[in-house]
């Protein structure tokens, strides 16, 4: 485990002011990966990211009237990524496992969809 997510963690942690009325923390720490997803069988030397502070602030609000029971934290790692370092780290805090998986998969899929810039570097 790489130790910035491992402190991205911790510092979610630390942050939950009444950790006691969450029934479950779910985690997702997306890396760069091997292989190329555009082009098959294509090897990946690293991969740079970046993002609009703006967008994601965005997100974090609308996450927060979408999912007002949870607390969402979001770390996106910018600049040149190698095999497998941290892209994102996505930490969700709930009171119930079905509002936490249905969260995280909407904030993956806003992240990848609207808000991350991915450009493979072979």
């Amino acid at each position: 485990m790489d130790k910035r997510v491992v402190e991205e963690y911790i510092n979610f942690l630390k942050s939950l002011d009444n950790i006691e009325k969450y029934g479950m923390i779910l985690t997702h720490t997306g890396i760069v990966r091997k292989f190329s997803k555009r082009e098959k069988n294509k090897k990946v030397k690293a991969l740079f990211v970046d993002y609009k502070k703006k967008d994601l602030e965005d997100l974090k609000e609308k996450l927060n009237k979408l999912f007002p029971n949870l607390k969402i934290h979001i770390k996106i790692f910018k600049g040149e990524r190698k095999i497998k370092e941290p892209i994102m780290f996505v930490a969700i805090a709930s009171p119930f496992r079905k509002e936490a998986l249905k969260a995280l998969e909407f904030t993956i899929e806003e992240l990848k969809n609207k808000i991350l810039t991915e450009k493979e570097i072979f």
